[in-house]
């Protein structure tokens, strides 16, 4: 089953209906009240995302489900004008500073991966940035995902920081898995969660 489908724009007041949208999808189902709270949740933290992630073009909402497996789904389509990705590639230390900061949490790591996949695909995969983000993959096929990220992180040196970051985040507790990926000029964020 597919959700309603929500355009969106830095302008739009549908970023507010995500929550709501993904606990009618859970009712809709017959999840429980624990389960429909964590969907919900899960909706709240990538709507959090989305006022840094649609400043790269416009974007699209829905929710899938198959029996007891849930995705939420975030498509950005990114403005490629070239004076943007020009202004984005300049931005790219930042990305590595909060790859490397430890004040910053998983949904911001979310989006500097996100950053790293759309401007930084000239850049070599294993450089500073990209490494500790834990992007893997090729060049036409880099993806990120959150247990590759906690699987990268457990052979650092600051493992126990990274670790705590983990624990306090809501999406890497509730979500059985987060990946972000990007096809030609097309973003794609998908929150994975299965209630059986």
């Amino acid at each position: 089953m597919v959700s309603e489908k929500y355009e969106l724009t830095r302008e739009s007041s549908d970023q507010v209906m995500i929550p709501n949208e993904a606990e009618l999808m859970a009712r809709y189902n017959g999840l429980d009240k624990k389960s429909t709270r964590t969907l919900r949740l899960l909706a709240e933290e990538m709507s959090c995302m989305l006022p840094k992630l649609l400043t790269f073009g416009d974007g699209s909402f829905w929710i899938e489900n198959e029996g007891r497996n849930y995705e939420l789904h975030l498509s950005v389509k990114v403005n490629t004008y070239e004076r943007r990705m020009l202004e984005r590639r300049r931005k790219l230390s930042s990305v590595q500073n909060a790859a490397s900061s430890g004040t910053v949490g998983i949904k911001e790591k979310i989006v500097a991966a996100a950053e790293w996949l759309m401007y930084g695909k000239d850049r070599p995969l294993r450089d500073k940035g990209s490494a500790m983000l834990g992007i893997k993959g090729g060049a036409n096929s880099a993806v990120w995902s959150l247990l590759g990220y906690k699987d990268s992180i457990r052979d650092k040196q600051g493992f126990k920081q990274e670790s705590d970051e983990l624990e306090k985040s809501i999406i890497a507790n509730l979500a059985d898995d987060v990946t972000v990926g990007i096809t030609k000029t097309t973003l794609e964020i998908a929150v994975k969660k299965n209630f059986g």
